[in-house]
């Protein structure tokens, strides 16, 4: 490949997975200058996908749209097929398939077998280590994690997974990819789940715990979003659907240990009966439009009950428990290695979780409130609560040194 060809093919980007993730991506990188090239197993998917990227960037008031007189040009940037051996021009392929391993597996092994060690190859996995979905791969040193929150249009970071023996430049070029997007990104560890992935379960975990317990789902979201989060724990729940939830959930428990486990019941409530908004009704009951419209009344009393532990009564008490469950896994990823800089940690913490900016994030909340005092706050809600609140390691270990964790 001639050094005009090379160039010319940095702009060129290849999406094997036409749903929701992959058409979000087309979506803000079409705005950002790329060529598109758009791939999945039916033709009518393609079809269907194009239609609605394009719908999407034509919709007056939507996030991301094109004023009318570029769209000619971006769709002439916009194609599509079945054809895998279309991708062989591109110097980034993203896939973006459903979270079953066998399926991500063979998909980078197609896609390698196209480009060769030309383009580097994203997994778009939120729960499965990037080793693992490149055990098989021709080429695992050019294989990395691209995380995106979601809605993609309507966020701006992007988590880049590297690991042992992936090459720095698959990273920094990746990297470089996110910027031109327009995203604020952070580099991540390989391991089990995403930074972000890992503190979404944890915050809708405890408030599921939370319920168990006896308190109502208006208290609970109530709480959150009076101290800064955009979305309670049981209404991001639904929007981000029992279904995918109940999958990765799983997925950090078989990984993690009981100690992200969830209240006994959650399971038998969100299965099949209460899907989320995407189809009216979760936690909440919502309109055509996707707004909420009230509590939905078979959701009140839904999660057995937790008799050895005493219902919280007190806003503050709730307060605390959702904080300190995020600040703890904040400091369990930075201890596995998933997390390498507690700034990124707090960066992550805010754009991808919604974590109330006036607190500047967990760390900061940390070293703003004392790390002993937050150790002693654990050690208290460990003997409460169980084994979610045990002090991570890290915290015990810097606090017989320092009342301050990283910022001075």
């Amino acid at each position: 490949m001639t050094d005009r060809e090379s160039e010319a093919s940095r702009t060129n980007l290849g999406i094997v997975g036409a749903g929701t993730v992959g058409r979000g991506i087309a979506r803000i990188a079409l705005l950002a200058g790329f060529k598109v090239h758009l791939v999945d197993a039916s033709e009518e998917v393609i079809e269907s996908a194009l239609d609605a990227i394009l719908g999407e960037l034509s919709r007056p008031g939507s996030f991301g749209t094109a004023p009318s007189s570029d769209r000619g040009a971006l769709s002439r940037r916009l194609t599509g097929g079945v054809d895998a051996e279309t991708l062989g021009e591109s110097a980034l392929v993203l896939e973006s398939v459903p979270e079953i391993l066998s399926v991500k597996q063979q998909v980078l092994e197609r896609v390698q077998r196209v480009c060769g060690d030309r383009s580097i190859v994203a997994t778009t996995a939120s729960t499965l280590p990037v080793a693992q979905v490149a055990l098989h791969a021709r080429h695992p040193e050019r294989v990395v994690g691209m995380h995106f929150s979601t809605p993609v249009a309507m966020t701006t970071l992007l988590e880049i997974v590297g690991g042992p023996g992936v090459l720095p430049e698959a990273v920094s070029e990746s990297c470089e990819f996110g910027r031109r997007l327009g995203r604020e990104v952070i580099v991540l560890g390989d391991g089990a789940g995403r930074y972000t992935t890992r503190l979404a379960w944890i915050y809708i975990n405890e408030a599921l715990h939370l319920l168990a317990e006896g308190e109502t789902i208006e208290t609970i979201d109530g709480t959150a979003e009076a101290l800064g989060f955009p979305a309670g724990p049981l209404w991001l729940l639904d929007k981000i659907g029992a279904a995918n939830v109940r999958r990765f959930s799983s997925a950090l428990v078989d990984s993690l240990g009981d100690r992200v486990g969830p209240p006994d019941g959650w399971t038998s409530f969100v299965r099949g009966e209460n899907p989320g908004r995407g189809e009216r009704k979760g936690f909440y009951l919502y309109d055509k439009a996707g707004a909420r419209r009230g509590v939905n009344p078979e959701a009140r009393g839904s999660l057995s009950r937790t008799p050895s532990v005493t219902k919280p009564r007190l806003c503050g008490v709730i307060r605390e428990r959702l904080l300190l469950a995020v600040l703890s896994e904040a400091l369990h990823c930075l201890e596995d290695g998933v997390l390498h800089d507690p700034g990124d940690g707090d960066t992550g913490a805010v754009l991808g979780l919604g974590y109330p900016k006036g607190l500047g994030g967990p760390f900061r909340q940390a070293d703003h409130e004392g790390i002993r005092t937050v150790l002693k706050t654990l050690s208290k809600l460990e003997v409460r609560c169980g084994l979610r609140f045990e002090p991570p390691g890290i915290l015990r270990s810097t606090a017989l040194r320092s009342d301050r964790f990283f910022f001075r």
